[in-house]
Protein backbone atom coordinates (compact mmCIF):
# COMPACT_ATOMS: atom_id res chain seq x y z
CA UNK A 1 0.00 0.00 0.00
CA UNK A 2 1.30 3.44 -0.95
CA UNK A 3 1.98 6.07 1.68
CA UNK A 4 -0.38 9.00 2.02
CA UNK A 5 2.01 11.95 1.94
CA UNK A 6 2.12 15.73 2.23
CA UNK A 7 4.37 18.58 1.16
CA UNK A 8 4.13 21.99 2.81
CA UNK A 9 6.38 24.98 2.19
CA UNK A 10 6.15 27.63 4.89
CA UNK A 11 7.59 29.09 8.07
CA UNK A 12 8.04 26.85 11.12
CA UNK A 13 6.42 28.02 14.34
CA UNK A 14 6.51 26.61 17.85
CA UNK A 15 3.25 27.24 19.68
CA UNK A 16 3.10 29.16 22.94
CA UNK A 17 3.01 26.93 26.01
CA UNK A 18 -0.03 27.20 28.26
CA UNK A 19 -1.50 25.20 31.13
CA UNK A 20 -3.51 23.10 28.66
CA UNK A 21 -1.05 22.97 25.76
CA UNK A 22 2.61 22.05 25.74
CA UNK A 23 4.30 21.97 22.31
CA UNK A 24 7.04 19.73 23.68
CA UNK A 25 6.16 17.13 26.28
CA UNK A 26 7.99 14.16 27.82
CA UNK A 27 6.20 11.23 29.44
CA UNK A 28 7.46 8.06 31.11
CA UNK A 29 5.74 4.70 31.22
CA UNK A 30 5.85 2.23 34.09
CA UNK A 31 8.26 0.07 32.07
CA UNK A 32 10.73 2.92 31.57
CA UNK A 33 9.83 4.05 28.06
CA UNK A 34 10.42 7.79 27.60
CA UNK A 35 8.01 9.31 25.10
CA UNK A 36 8.73 12.68 23.49
CA UNK A 37 5.93 14.54 21.73
CA UNK A 38 6.58 17.63 19.60
CA UNK A 39 3.78 19.63 17.99
CA UNK A 40 4.60 22.62 15.79
CA UNK A 41 3.05 24.62 13.00
CA UNK A 42 3.85 25.47 9.41
CA UNK A 43 2.42 28.82 8.32
CA UNK A 44 2.02 29.79 4.68
CA UNK A 45 -0.39 31.48 2.26
CA UNK A 46 -2.86 28.56 2.53
CA UNK A 47 -3.15 28.72 6.32
CA UNK A 48 -1.64 27.21 9.44
CA UNK A 49 -0.87 23.48 9.50
CA UNK A 50 -0.10 21.51 12.66
CA UNK A 51 2.38 18.65 12.41
CA UNK A 52 3.30 16.18 15.11
CA UNK A 53 6.05 13.80 16.13
CA UNK A 54 5.83 11.25 18.93
CA UNK A 55 9.03 9.27 19.46
CA UNK A 56 10.84 7.62 22.31
CA UNK A 57 13.20 5.02 23.69
CA UNK A 58 13.78 2.78 26.69
CA UNK A 59 15.51 4.62 29.51
CA UNK A 60 17.93 1.73 30.07
CA UNK A 61 19.16 1.89 26.47
CA UNK A 62 17.71 -1.47 25.48
CA UNK A 63 15.66 -0.09 22.57
CA UNK A 64 16.03 -1.67 19.15
CA UNK A 65 15.44 0.11 15.85
CA UNK A 66 13.76 -2.02 13.20
CA UNK A 67 14.74 -1.10 9.66
CA UNK A 68 15.01 -2.48 6.15
CA UNK A 69 18.49 -3.04 4.77
CA UNK A 70 19.51 -1.07 1.70
CA UNK A 71 19.41 -3.21 -1.44
CA UNK A 72 22.42 -3.39 -3.72
CA UNK A 73 20.14 -4.43 -6.57
CA UNK A 74 16.40 -3.87 -7.01
CA UNK A 75 15.82 -7.61 -7.39
CA UNK A 76 17.47 -8.47 -4.07
CA UNK A 77 15.26 -9.90 -1.36
CA UNK A 78 14.16 -7.57 1.43
CA UNK A 79 16.29 -8.02 4.54
CA UNK A 80 15.27 -6.66 7.96
CA UNK A 81 17.70 -5.15 10.45
CA UNK A 82 17.59 -4.76 14.23
CA UNK A 83 19.90 -1.97 15.30
CA UNK A 84 20.97 -1.41 18.90
CA UNK A 85 20.09 1.99 20.33
CA UNK A 86 23.71 2.93 21.04
CA UNK A 87 24.61 2.37 17.36
CA UNK A 88 21.79 4.42 15.87
CA UNK A 89 23.98 7.41 14.91
CA UNK A 90 26.93 5.40 13.63
CA UNK A 91 27.47 6.57 10.00
CA UNK A 92 28.40 3.06 8.84
CA UNK A 93 25.21 1.66 10.36
CA UNK A 94 23.04 4.40 8.86
CA UNK A 95 24.54 3.73 5.44
CA UNK A 96 23.26 0.14 5.59
CA UNK A 97 19.66 1.26 6.07
CA UNK A 98 17.20 1.74 3.22
CA UNK A 99 16.34 5.35 2.34
CA UNK A 100 12.72 4.41 3.04
CA UNK A 101 13.52 4.30 6.76
CA UNK A 102 15.67 7.42 6.92
CA UNK A 103 14.59 10.80 8.29
CA UNK A 104 16.49 13.76 6.90
CA UNK A 105 17.20 17.42 7.62
CA UNK A 106 18.91 19.58 5.00
CA UNK A 107 20.03 23.03 6.11
CA UNK A 108 22.36 23.82 3.19
CA UNK A 109 23.49 22.43 -0.16
CA UNK A 110 26.53 20.73 1.31
CA UNK A 111 25.11 18.56 4.07
CA UNK A 112 22.10 16.36 4.71
CA UNK A 113 21.76 14.96 8.23
CA UNK A 114 20.25 11.47 8.20
CA UNK A 115 18.58 9.72 11.12
CA UNK A 116 17.13 6.27 11.67
CA UNK A 117 15.75 7.06 15.14
CA UNK A 118 12.76 9.38 15.29
CA UNK A 119 13.89 10.71 18.67
CA UNK A 120 17.08 12.25 17.23
CA UNK A 121 15.13 13.67 14.29
CA UNK A 122 12.66 15.25 16.74
CA UNK A 123 15.44 16.80 18.82
CA UNK A 124 17.07 18.34 15.75
CA UNK A 125 13.76 19.90 14.67
CA UNK A 126 13.17 21.22 18.17
CA UNK A 127 16.56 22.96 18.11
CA UNK A 128 15.66 24.62 14.77
CA UNK A 129 12.34 25.83 16.19
CA UNK A 130 14.16 27.47 19.10
CA UNK A 131 16.74 29.18 16.88
CA UNK A 132 15.74 32.76 16.02
CA UNK A 133 17.94 32.68 12.91
CA UNK A 134 15.30 30.59 11.15
CA UNK A 135 12.08 32.25 12.35
CA UNK A 136 11.54 34.06 9.02
CA UNK A 137 12.89 31.34 6.75
CA UNK A 138 10.81 29.06 4.55
CA UNK A 139 11.16 25.30 4.97
CA UNK A 140 10.08 22.44 2.74
CA UNK A 141 8.45 19.82 4.96
CA UNK A 142 7.34 16.43 3.62
CA UNK A 143 6.02 13.40 5.44
CA UNK A 144 3.17 10.99 6.05
CA UNK A 145 -0.54 11.65 6.46
CA UNK A 146 -2.33 9.51 9.05
CA UNK A 147 -6.10 9.26 9.49
CA UNK A 148 -7.57 8.02 12.77
CA UNK A 149 -11.15 7.37 13.76
CA UNK A 150 -12.18 8.19 17.32
CA UNK A 151 -15.73 8.24 18.70
CA UNK A 152 -17.20 8.41 15.23
CA UNK A 153 -15.01 11.29 14.03
CA UNK A 154 -12.10 11.19 11.58
CA UNK A 155 -8.91 12.99 12.60
CA UNK A 156 -5.94 13.77 10.36
CA UNK A 157 -2.36 13.96 11.56
CA UNK A 158 0.71 15.07 9.64
CA UNK A 159 4.01 13.40 10.56
CA UNK A 160 7.14 15.01 9.07
CA UNK A 161 9.93 12.82 7.70
CA UNK A 162 12.06 15.26 5.73
CA UNK A 163 12.79 18.94 6.35
CA UNK A 164 14.79 21.25 4.10
CA UNK A 165 15.69 24.92 4.34
CA UNK A 166 14.05 26.24 1.19
CA UNK A 167 15.92 28.16 -1.53
CA UNK A 168 15.07 31.86 -1.68
CA UNK A 169 12.81 31.57 -4.75
CA UNK A 170 10.66 28.73 -3.38
CA UNK A 171 6.90 29.27 -3.54
CA UNK A 172 4.65 28.53 -0.56
CA UNK A 173 2.43 25.50 -1.17
CA UNK A 174 0.37 22.90 0.70
CA UNK A 175 -0.08 19.57 -1.08
CA UNK A 176 -1.57 16.19 -0.13
CA UNK A 177 -1.03 12.97 -2.05
CA UNK A 178 -3.73 10.53 -0.93
CA UNK A 179 -4.68 7.01 -1.96
CA UNK A 180 -8.48 6.71 -1.93
CA UNK A 181 -10.66 3.59 -1.93
CA UNK A 182 -14.32 3.40 -3.01
CA UNK A 183 -17.00 0.82 -2.42
CA UNK A 184 -18.92 -0.79 -5.26
CA UNK A 185 -21.90 1.55 -4.80
CA UNK A 186 -19.89 4.73 -4.22
CA UNK A 187 -20.45 6.16 -7.71
CA UNK A 188 -23.82 7.72 -8.57
CA UNK A 189 -24.32 6.45 -12.12
CA UNK A 190 -27.59 8.35 -12.54
CA UNK A 191 -25.75 11.65 -12.26
CA UNK A 192 -23.36 10.52 -15.00
CA UNK A 193 -26.29 10.00 -17.37
CA UNK A 194 -27.24 13.65 -16.84
CA UNK A 195 -23.96 15.58 -16.93
CA UNK A 196 -21.50 12.93 -18.21
CA UNK A 197 -19.36 13.37 -15.09
CA UNK A 198 -19.05 11.45 -11.84
CA UNK A 199 -19.77 14.25 -9.40
CA UNK A 200 -21.21 12.36 -6.43
CA UNK A 201 -18.70 9.87 -5.06
CA UNK A 202 -18.71 8.66 -1.45
CA UNK A 203 -15.30 7.69 -0.10
CA UNK A 204 -14.64 5.35 2.80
Amino acid sequence: MARNTFKIVGKLQLGKETEKFKPYKVSKSAKGWLGHRLVFGIKNITGFHNVELFEGYMEDGSSLIYCIKKKENYSDETEKLQIKWKLRNNPDVIEQVSDYNKLTIKMDDEQVTKYIAGYDFLQHIYSILQDDRYKDELFIVTGDVEYQKYEGKIYRKLHPRHIELAPKDTQEVSLLNLELYYTQDAVDTEMFDINKKYTNIKSI
